[in-house]
């Protein structure tokens, strides 16, 4: 699984980060044809099925991703990424928002331009193999929405926000990124907490998650 999984500092456990090394191959040859924009917090962009012809190459920074009209957060991430690359299925209603939450690196293509670029430069099999990490990563993104139990849910997710930046876990309480990520109730959520919290499992302070020392697969 290290291939398309990183590992979470000293916990040894599993987040779902794609490997970034098969996009700095793109982004590094391909530089010379895209115009980055530093982007400040709060600046968003949106896409849906009848408004999908942009790709937003992001070298770096810290952005969010989620999907309206239901509020539900998909991911916190960090660049450098490739966003809008997956195509919004034309049935869909749904409203996908990019949301910068720390200045942010973007470069803005239209996804014809971006397919003509990787076919001027031979860079085809690069492209397919980051894809094929994104497809992977999107499949451990959906089981640990759907595990069945509460504990496995919030256990999941604080391992996801332990592996985000420590200016975006002080920015947000544990209890809301989760409810964000999973749409458990706030009473189901905190109370999870609670009892990690006095197992010695987690530090929480105020609210906000400063470290996972280690969570069992079941209490």
């Amino acid at each position: 699984m290290h291939n398309h999984l990183d590992i979470i500092g000293m916990s040894g456990s599993l987040c779902t980060r794609v490997d970034p090394s098969h996009l700095k191959v793109l982004l590094n040859t391909l530089e010379p044809y895209l115009t980055y924009t530093v982007f400040p917090a709060g600046k968003r962009f949106s896409f849906n099925a009848t408004n999908q012809s942009k790709c937003y190459l992001i070298r770096s920074g810290v952005m969010s991703l989620s999907r309206q009209p239901d509020d539900i957060l998909l991911d916190i991430f960090e660049g450098p990424t490739l966003r809008g690359i997956i195509p919004v299925h034309k049935t869909s209603e749904s409203q996908f928002i990019l949301r910068v939450l720390e200045p942010t690196e973007i470069a803005i293509v239209d996804k014809e331009q971006w397919y003509s670029l990787l076919t001027q430069h031979n860079l085809w099999q690069e492209y397919a193999r980051y894809l094929e990490l994104v497809v992977a990563v999107g499949g451990e993104v959906l089981f640990k929405l759907v595990t069945p139990t509460v504990f496995e849910k919030v256990r999941y997710q604080l391992y996801e926000l332990m592996s985000k930046p420590q200016t975006v876990r002080e920015g947000v309480t544990a209890e809301s990124y989760i409810r964000s990520k999973t749409r458990l109730s706030r009473s189901a959520i905190m109370n999870t907490l609670s009892t990690l919290k006095e197992g010695g499992y987690i530090c929480i302070e105020n609210g906000h998650l400063k470290e996972i020392k280690h969570i069992p697969a079941e209490l």
